[in-house]
């Protein structure tokens, strides 16, 4: 049997309706978070976003919590977010606001995040003031205020009356740009449009200058033309006024400074500086003057121009020099200037006749040398005068002479033989000098060779060992003068000559004989000896022209010898054959020359090995070029006697020696 379920309406109608009232229970409603970023400085009210849910329920929304308090609101049933205070929107202050937002039902909080941009900002404000009318171009305004955090810019993009105005772009300073506007009956206000730009944030503000009518007088620009080089106090004239009552004048600015100055009550204008006149470096002269008008202030300008005269200046002349000038020294130049050719001359000089003056130039030189005496002329004047076509001008000219010490003395020179006596004069010194003169050596070199007359100044040789001219060849003395007047000094100077003397080793050798009528001549031995191997040579043959026994026949023995006897190795041979010391003219000595030899043979042995050679051998023979006869020749045996002796010509043997000889 079938059943059929049944349910009544209204059981149907509790179901549903526990059930639905079950499922609103378990609904969650969530808060989302809110982040937006806006330009800083909005506007009150602006709207910056709303608070969603997660199933757009209706809900009642509020702000917990703010930072900064007071900066958001929000509608309660939308949950939309507005700017409640637009101030705290400063980028500089809050980058960043935040917020906590709660609606009644949710299940969470929502941050709110604001971030702001930060904008160039830009504050102005119109410009207003009141002026005087008839101020003077240039004159300050006033400056537009402006702020910001960048670079501020200024341009006028109107202004009535047109040009009245200008402004300076990077300080937005004000300034009269033509004063003929800035009349109160013309035009009592004048405005302008001012653009101020911050990297392109621009506003406009509105200038305003109102002028105040002043009591004006009539002023009439001064000109004058008057000759260069007036005198200071010289009157330039008055200043033309008309109108106004207590006018007071001054004078606000003058090219050059410093040249003009006026009656504050009158307004005459006068001559401050006469120096500023000058043609040639300020031919226009000019001021700005200011009328004070019971405190309105006009201007006018004065211009006074300068007529060019023909000038002429000349200084005095004063100079130092000592006395004793020479005919035609300069003495320096007279100083003069003016504006054309320019002529000097000397209308009169104290003592006559002292100077001269070159006309042209104003050179002046010494024309008489015998007048510049400080003893007789300590000063010589003149009166010297400049011509400048026809406009003439003088000049006092003074020279003051120094007093020198006229004492002079002349250095000395002279030139002797070496090894004079003792005593000998070498001249007197020359002087030139007043009262009595007293000489002295000061220093010498070498010291003690010299002395002088002290009353003379006649120098002679006082230590004539000291007169070698190996040693000294030149002396030298420090010579003074003095007389009342003061000192002098000269340097003697004495030159020798160098002359020859017995152990020098001049030509070649050691000279060891001079010609007593002239010592230029002589004869010198080489610094060594020569080994004999074949001895005298030509044994047995009796040579004729060999026989000189005498000083300087020596030569024409040796010439003989080798003539007759042409054996290699032989003393002749060998001493004509030599090249010491550079010479090849060498010969055997004679008897008497070899006797001379000995006798000097201790000078001869000092030289010779000072100059890289021996000494004489002692105890041996010497050859010289003196024959016997056809079997013998002369020797000389060099002990303290020095005796001669003639052996066979062919004799040889270590105790036989040669050292030859030459002439000059």
């Amino acid at each position: 049997m079938k059943r059929t379920l049944k349910f009544s309406p209204l059981l149907l109608i509790i179901l549903l309706l526990n059930f639905s009232c079950s499922k609103d229970d378990d609904i969650q409603i969530n808060l989302k978070d809110l982040k937006v970023t806006v330009d800083e400085n909005p506007a009150n009210g602006q709207v910056l976003g709303q608070v969603q849910t997660d199933n757009n329920s209706s809900l009642s929304f509020s702000i917990t919590t703010q930072t900064p308090a007071g900066a958001l609101a929000i509608e309660k049933k939308t949950g939309k977010l507005t700017v409640a205070d637009a101030i705290l929107f400063d980028f500089e202050t809050n980058p960043t606001i935040t917020a906590t937002v709660s609606a009644e039902g949710a299940q969470n909080t929502a941050k709110i995040t604001i971030n702001l941009n930060n904008l160039k900002e830009l504050t102005t404000e119109d410009f207003s003031v009141t002026i005087d009318e008839n101020p003077i171009n240039g004159d300050t305004i006033g400056i537009v205020q402006a702020t910001s955090d960048g670079t501020v810019s200024y341009s006028l993009l109107s202004q009535t009356p047109e040009g009245a105005l200008n402004i300076n772009t990077s300080t937005g300073e004000l300034t009269v740009a033509d004063a003929t506007l800035f009349d109160f009956e013309v035009n009592p206000v004048i405005t302008a449009i001012i653009s101020v730009d911050n990297s392109g944030n621009t506003q406009n503000v509105t200038a305003t200058i109102n002028l105040t009518d002043v009591n004006e007088v009539s002023l009439q620009d001064f000109t004058t033309t008057i000759d260069e080089n007036p005198v200071n106090g010289q009157s330039l004239g008055v200043v033309q006024v008309t109108g106004g009552e207590a006018l007071i004048f001054n004078i606000t600015s003058q090219t050059p400074n410093g040249a003009l100055s006026i009656n504050a009550n009158t307004g005459e204008l006068t001559v401050v500086d006469a120096t500023l006149f000058d043609f040639e470096i300020n031919p226009v002269i000019t001021a700005t003057i200011s009328v004070d008008n019971s405190g309105s202030m006009q201007h006018l300008t004065a211009t006074i121009n300068l007529t060019n005269i023909n000038e002429v200046s000349i200084q005095d002349f004063t100079a130092t020099i000592d006395e004793n000038p020479a005919n035609g020294q300069s003495l320096g130049i007279v100083q003069a200037t003016g504006d054309g050719t320019l002529s000097f001359s000397i209308t009169s000089q104290t003592p006559g006749g002292a100077l001269s003056i070159n006309a042209s130039t104003g050179e002046l030189t010494v024309a008489d040398a015998t007048l510049f005496d400080y003893e007789t002329n300590p000063a010589i004047t003149a009166t010297v005068t400049v011509d400048n076509a026809g406009n003439t001008e003088s000049a006092d000219v003074t020279i003051n002479l120094t007093n020198v010490n006229e004492l002079s003395i002349q250095q000395f020179n002279t030139t002797i033989d070496e090894n004079s006596t003792n005593g000998s004069v070498l001249g007197t010194v020359q002087t030139n000098g007043i009262g009595i003169l007293s000489f002295s050596i000061a220093s010498q070199t070498p010291a003690g060779a010299l002395s002088i007359n002290a009353s003379t100044g006649e120098l002679t040789i006082a230590d004539a060992t000291l007169f070698d001219f190996e040693t000294n060849p030149t002396i030298t003395a420090n010579i003074s003068v003095s007389n009342s007047e003061g000192i002098e000094t000269a340097i003697a100077t004495v030159n020798l000559n160098d002359v020859n003397e017995i152990g020098e080793f001049k030509y070649g050798g050691v000279i060891f004989w001079l010609d007593p009528s002239d010592i230029s001549h002589g004869l010198v031995c080489t610094v060594s000896d020569f080994p004999i191997i074949g001895g005298w040579g030509c044994q047995g043959t009796n040579i004729a022209g060999a026989i000189g026994t005498e000083i300087g026949q020596g030569q024409a023995n040796t010439t003989a010898i080798l003539a007759e006897c042409a054996t290699a190795g032989i003393a002749a041979d060998i001493a004509s054959n030599s090249t010491s010391g550079g010479y090849s003219d060498w010969f055997l000595p004679s008897k008497d020359a070899l006797q001379e030899m000995h006798t000097h043979r201790a000078t001869i042995n000092n030289t010779a090995v000072l100059n890289g050679g021996s000494n004489l051998a002692s105890g041996v023979f010497y050859w010289s070029s003196s024959q016997n006869d056809s079997n013998t020749a002369w020797l000389i045996y060099f002990d303290n006697n020095g005796a001669a002796f003639f052996l066979n010509k062919g004799t040889a043997g270590s105790n036989i020696k040669m050292r030859a000889v030459r002439a000059f």
